[in-house]
């Protein structure tokens, strides 16, 4: 999928064709959706964000300019909702239900390494998720977050460092 394929949708949509909006929604659905519950660790809150990730986007159409590829535009807004959510998050509760971890000796690997991220700051576990579950460059990591390149293979090494430090942690429990 090219950003020429996805420029040629906008312009289709912003023309009157709704079904170029549905190819473009179907083209990045998965991927989105799939970042955004790796993200908030909470199916029924990623199904709010993603809603309101494409109702953004449906509104910013019309001011959409091509010299920026669509996908980092949507992961952008995905982000910001997220960074907005969390925050909500731990007004409303005193807390981060994503921080939350239980025993990590009860859980498989892939769990422990799930609940391992989560206790990362948000910075390091965007970066990760951008990089390792959506599959972006550094470049595009950079862009969707509002960051320079340095800073982002910043928050990646450290974030991987202190993954490192709480997976040993764990293990001398």
């Amino acid at each position: 999928m090219s950003s020429n394929d996805d420029d040629i949708l906008i312009q289709n949509y912003l023309s009157g064709d709704d079904r170029a909006f549905d190819d473009l929604y179907q083209r990045y659905r998965r991927r989105l959706f799939s970042w955004l519950v790796k993200c908030v660790q909470d199916r029924r809150l990623a199904e709010e964000l993603f809603q309101e990730t494409f109702l953004r986007i449906i509104r910013f159409l019309p001011q959409y300019k091509p010299q920026e590829k669509f996908s980092h535009l949507l992961f952008r807004v995905a982000h910001r909702l997220v960074l907005d959510a969390v925050r909500k998050n731990k007004k409303d509760r005193g807390v981060l239900s994503l921080m939350d971890v239980t025993e990590p000796a009860a859980k498989s690997e892939s769990q422990g390494l799930e609940e391992a991220i989560q206790r990362i700051p948000k910075e390091q576990r965007a970066v990760i998720f951008l990089s390792e579950y959506a599959g972006f460059t550094f470049s595009e990591i950079a862009r969707i977050t509002g960051c320079s390149i340095n800073t982002a293979l910043g928050r990646m090494r450290y974030g991987l460092l202190n993954l490192r430090k709480i997976l040993k942690e764990w293990e001398a429990i």
